[in-house]
Order: C-alpha cells, then structure tokens, then sequence
C-alpha cells in the first residue's frame, strides 16, 4: 500500500489506528510538558477559557486531563510523524535506522534540522518504529506543497487553531497572493509568521520550476511557534530535490516583536498573520509589547469608546509595522491576508490606517474576501492587502464572491478563476485614518454629497452594564399597579439567579431585543426594568425609590453584589451612587419617538419608528439599537426614509464592515448628514408618507430613494451609480 502525501490525515490522523493506540500512551508516558511549552503557549494562548480540549480528551478517552499535557501529546506525535517522513524521504523509502539520533540529518548535509533546538518533544523508540514503518509507504514521488497542513488541521480541532490565533492558508490563497504582488523568482520573499511553511514552500517550487540556482537563497520564513518551524522546514525537505550539497533551511523560530531575526532586507513580504485581540494576549505579553503598540499609534481609543467597541487591537496590525521596519527594502512590496475589519471600523485601526511606515508605503490593491467562507469553521472576513512604495492615489479594491460562499481548503490553484469580481476603488472617508470608502469611482464621487456631520446626534439605547439577567424581564400577569415578573436569564453572560416577584408597574417598559427589529417593523418581546433618573444619570435615589418603589428596591436588593460588581459601574462611579445605576440614558431615552436601527450584526440598514405600547414608551437595546429620539412623528417618518434610502444605505455599506460589530453605531451620524426636517419641504414630507405607507406595508423602495436623492442633491444618474454598486454589496 502507498501512501499519497495528501492523505497524512487518512494515514496517521485522529481517526487512524496509530493515533487511538500512541496518543493515549504519549499522554500518560510524558507526564509533563518542558519548560519552552509554557513559553509557546505565552503570546498566542487565550488563557480566559479558550483552549477547549474535553471533546479532544474523550476522542481518545482520556479522563480527567490537563489541556496542556494532552496540546503537548499531540504535539509530539505529530513532531514524530514530521521527523520519520522526512527521514524516509532522504532515505529513499526504507526504514531508515536511528533516525532518532540528532547526527542523523546532518549526516545528510542538512545542518538545521533534528536538532535539539529544532523540537524538544521526545518520543521513546518502541513508539516511534510504527511512525517509521507507516511513513516510509509513503509516495515521496509526488510531492504536495504543504503535505503536513491536512494533517495538522486533523489533529488539532478548528476551535482549538482559533483560539491560538491560527487560520492557516489555503494553497490556492497562497498561490493567488503570489501572483499579486508578482513574484517571479528574481525577489527575495519573507513570511514573517510562515506557520507551516504554505508560502515558503510554494514560492521554492515555483522557484525550482523556473530553473533558478539556490533557491533557498530567495525565500525565507519566522514563526514564534516551534511546531511550525519544523513543520516549515519538513515540507520544504518533502519537496526539495536530491540533496547533494549542504542544507541550511532558512526558517527561523523567534518573536518578530520582541526578538526579530538579524536578517538582510527581502523585496517582498507576505503571509497570513495571527488574527488574535489585544484583549486575549495574557498580561506579561501585553506589557511587553505595549511600547511598539504605542510607538505605531494602535491605542488611539480609551475609556467608555473602548468598553463600546472602538478599541479592538488585533496583533496582525502592530506585525505590519514591525515587518516592515525591520525586513522591506526600499522598494519593496507586501502583502497580508487580514480581516476586513482593518479597513472599516475604528480604534485600534484608525492608528493602522496612518500607514507612517519608516519609508513610503500605501496601500495599492485590495481582494475583499469577506463574503466567502476561506477558512474551515470559521466566520471570518478576510481581505488581501497589498502595500506598496508605487500605490496609486487610490486603492483599487475587488470584490470576490461565488454562489457557494465557501471554498474547500484543498480547492485548484485555477478556482479564483471561477469566481465573480466586481472591481471598485477605495479612499479614506474623512481624511488619514478614517475608516475606508469602497465602490465604483462615480458612486465615490456622488457618496461625497452625503459625508458629513448629520443635524442629527444618535444614541446608544439603554446599557445595563452587562446585567440584562436583572433588568430584563417577561411579565407573566398584570394586576392594576403592579406586574408579575420573572427575570430573563437565559442566555445571560452573567449568570444570577431567577426570580419571580411582583413589581411596581410604572418602571417596567417594553423592549426591543435584537431580533425584535426589522426594516419599517419593530415588535418588543420582553420588557426592562428602568430605575434611571434621566436628568441626573444616576439611579433613583435609594430612600426615595426604597419610599415609592418598594417591591423594585428589594427586588433589585437580591442583586446588589453583582450590580457592584460589573467593570463599568466600578470605573465611572463611586460607592456613593445607587448600586443599579444604568447607563447611557438621559432625556432623550424618553422622547415621545424614536427612529431605531440595526448597529451591528446586519448587512444592510434596518430602520423603524417606534413609540409607545399601552402609554409606556419602548426602549432599545444599547449598542445594538442606537436611536435619535424625536417627539414629532412626521419628523421620525422622514428620518427611517432617509436612513432606508439608497444614498444613506450605500453610504453605511461603503465604509463599514457589514455584519460586524461597528456596521452601523451612533458615530455614523458624525460622518453621514442628515439634514435637518421641513415641514414646509416637499420632498421632506414626501419621505415622511412613504415611511408611514412601508410601516403599513406598502413599501415602495423606489420612489423613496428618489425621493431622498433631492434631499442631498443627487442627479439621476449619480443615484443609479449609488444603486449600482449597492447591489454589489448587498449580493
């Protein structure tokens, strides 16, 4: 039987006999991970319960384990494999003896490879003869670029990669990544977190099909992690040539932030970055980073910006500035594969966006992946950045999407050509690190008509401060002044306990949840305490809720220790105010109307009117439902029209990440206008009736945006750009 190299994962996987009869054993036999385990696990770890092996555990039927003993099981055989394939290659398919030796490789010439260094894992000889028997039916024949990928992506679980920041690239990607920043074989080319080796070893073959001498002298990789520099360095031994000469492999383990290489400068640059957050780094990484973080300007954000959203850091961004420093000629070009996130939405990336690199360097293309399923079991957006010293005044900016939405790992190199592509271009909405305009170059230029400051100012909506388990509540029965409640405490982050109780009536509201609100309907299906003075933005006084609301005062009682306890009411209050303080609520919450929108999570602009049920105004829920409170309801209608409209959805869409986070908060008003409402205005009253009509039902989307064109002036033919690149970003 021959072993094709593709199928590792059939051969030596989690489902093969080799690996249900050794892992168990390795568990057991090494006890205790080494010291530079723990130190491996420092930078990329998610110390916060993120490593989740008990299903791993159990696969294996193992009982009781410790994570990181079993991580460091797998890893050793996984390393054990690695090492007897390549043993078995330069061997010529034999079984090749004491391989277990560190002399053994270099006997061969190849001088960094099997060394104590290289992989400190262990595994006793007894095991390791059944790796060698298997591995050497293998068909070194046929080399596959990165043959050990499939079956480090069997071994280790999708969730398990996530949570250490790992989303290794598909060839195919690879392969397109290379051809966009035009590698040719006569570049010297650096994957600073090279993983298993995917670019490095696509670019050498490229590099032996074109004949070029040396080429291990044109391409080179870093990583922090040691399992992937040896898997690097195994898949460029699995598709190097005879070896007659000296080996020396240029893949490098270190920290490009803390202990980058002393390396001479490469022509270009590209690789597939951690995508891990700031906030899941453990703290000793943290501080020992901060300084480059704050050098490069990614802490733009502080204080409530930050608790809301604005501050999310991802480690791929203070990477690029580091790389670039460190590593790209002159000259040079990089590519990274990022997440979309980079280009749309705040914090941290308006530093990024800065792009003050040590030489000149702008962005020159974008591939927007976002709308494609890259990575296996994971919800990502991932985009293509090319940055170069020649990059035009505009970006160009491609879009890509199939009718399947997701793409297999192992697809052909050629399946980017069977996808779609719309090509747009790409500028700062509001100057130098805001967030990134996207469309046609006519649509960027009639989009300007609705950038600026809005007449308007948007709000967060009501923010319980992580506690909805007390303050949300279902009313089971009513009885004149008061109300039968049970606290919603399902899904709650928070977990307290359920509570059912009578309440005062007068400050039980109806709410809308997320799922509640729709384009022109909306529909409360719960309801929420608020014990708020809107005027002082504080809480009820405690004696005078304690005289005119008892039964709420010992009911939010029960639950004063965990109302001390969440993070915001302890960084913006004192001792001194009542403990179920809220927030983000003032005089505008109670506003006769609101005009209510999606925030976030949704791919297009989700507007509605609200106003009260049974004489009791409906609230909404804080990020997800920013609102502009108004008491006239002709103004209100006006407004959903607008922000419905065409203009104003494709204005959001453009330069935000749609599904995400920060699709569409409160600060979009400070970049997209909304001009203030006339009554005497026909084409103000005209919207405000066909909002009133699409609240009913009827909803007619097109005269509604020609409707809105002539509130920002747009001709005809600007309002079909606007629509025709809308359509592109909806599909």
């Amino acid at each position: 039987m021959t072993i094709a190299l593709s199928s590792l994962a059939s051969a030596f996987g989690t489902k093969s006999d080799l690996a249900q009869q050794l892992i168990p054993i390795l568990y057991e036999s090494l006890s205790k991970p080494p010291e530079y385990f723990r130190k491996w696990l420092t930078p990329f770890s998610a110390t916060k319960g993120r490593l989740k092996t008990d299903k791993l555990a159990r696969h294996y039927q193992i009982e009781s384990h410790q994570p990181a003993y079993l991580i460091y099981a797998l890893q050793t055989y996984y390393v054990a494999i690695a090492k007897a394939l390549v043993a078995c290659r330069i061997a010529g398919n034999t079984e090749p003896a004491d391989c277990l030796a560190e002399s053994y490789f270099q006997n061969y010439g190849i001088q960094n490879f099997g060394t104590t260094d290289d992989y400190p894992w262990y595994i006793a000889p007894k095991y390791y003869d059944d790796i060698i028997k298997l591995a050497s039916k293998c068909d070194f024949d046929n080399p596959v670029p990165d043959a050990l990928k499939t079956l480090y992506h069997d071994l280790f679980p999708n969730k398990l990669r996530h949570a250490l920041g790992e989303y290794y690239t598909p060839d195919w990607l690879a392969h397109f990544v290379l051809d966009r920043i035009e590698f040719n074989g006569t570049q010297r080319l650096l994957d600073p977190t090279c993983g298993s080796g995917t670019f490095t070893t696509l670019a050498y073959r490229r590099l032996l099909d074109a004949k070029i001498v040396n080429p291990l002298n044109y391409v080179a990789g870093i990583d922090i992690n040691l399992l992937a520099v040896l898997s690097a360095k195994a898949n460029l031994l699995l598709n190097m040539p005879q070896i007659t000469d000296d080996v020396y492999l240029p893949i490098y383990c270190a920290d490009v932030l803390l202990n980058p290489p002393n390396l001479d400068e490469f022509d270009l640059i590209v690789g597939n970055p951690p995508w891990v957050n700031w906030e899941t780094l453990p703290e000793d990484y943290r501080q020992q980073t901060k300084k480059l973080w704050e050098h490069y300007g990614l802490f733009p954000h502080s204080g409530f910006d930050t608790i809301l959203g604005k501050g999310k850091k991802d480690l791929s961004l203070v990477l690029t500035y580091a790389v670039v420093d460190h590593y790209l000629k002159k000259q040079g070009k990089l590519a990274f594969i990022m997440t979309q996130s980079v280009l749309k939405t705040g914090g941290a990336n308006e530093g990024f966006r800065q792009f003050k690199f040590e030489q000149e360097l702008q962005p020159a293309h974008v591939d927007d992946f976002s709308k494609l399923r890259l990575f296996t079991g994971a919800e990502t957006k991932p985009i293509v950045l090319v940055l170069s010293h020649d990059a035009p005044e505009r970006a160009t900016y491609t879009i890509w999407q199939t009718d399947k939405k997701t793409i297999r790992d192992d697809a052909p190199r050629t399946i980017i050509n069977t996808l779609q592509s719309e090509t747009f271009v790409a500028e700062p909405i509001s100057g130098l690190g805001s967030a990134w305009l996207t469309g046609k170059p006519n649509a960027l230029r009639a989009v300007r008509k609705i950038i600026g400051q809005s007449d308007y100012i948007a709000h967060a909506n009501v923010y319980t401060g992580g506690a909805n388990a007390v303050y949300w509540l279902d009313v089971l029965q009513r009885d004149g002044e008061k109300v039968y409640v049970q606290n919603v405490t399902q899904g709650a982050k928070r977990k307290v306990k359920q509570i059912d109780t009578w309440l005062e009536a007068d400050l039980v509201y109806p709410l809308l949840r997320g799922r509640d609100v729709l384009r022109w309907q909306a529909n409360p299906t719960c309801h929420i305490l608020m014990v708020q003075n809107p005027t002082t933005r504080q809480g009820y006084d405690e004696d005078w809720l304690k005289a005119h609301y008892p039964l709420t005062f010992a009911y939010l009682q029960q639950f004063e220790s965990t109302l001390k306890q969440r993070a915001t009411y302890k960084r913006y209050f004192r001792n001194d105010v009542p403990f179920y303080t809220m927030f983000d609520i003032g005089e505008y919450t109670f506003r006769k109307y609101k005009v209510i929108w999606h925030g976030f999570g949704k791919k297009r602009m989700e507007a509605v009117v609200v106003g009260s049920i049974n004489d009791k105004l409906i609230m909404g829920n804080q990020a997800m439902h920013p609102f502009i409170g108004l008491d006239d309801e002709d103004e209100a209608h006006y407004l959903a029209a607008c922000l419905n409209s065409v203009p104003f959805e494709f204005a959001v869409l453009s330069h935000t990440q749609s599904g995400g986070k920060s699709f569409a908060q409160p600060g979009i008003l400070e970049k997209l206008r909304l001009p203030k409402y006339n009554p005497l205005d026909d084409a103000h009253c005209r919207l405000s009736n066909l909002s009133r009509e699409a609240h009913k039902g009827h909803i007619d989307d097109d005269a509604i945006a020609r409707a809105s064109a002539k509130i920002w002036g747009l001709s005809a033919s600007e309002l079909d750009e606007l629509q025709t690149s809308l359509t592109t970003l909806l599909s």
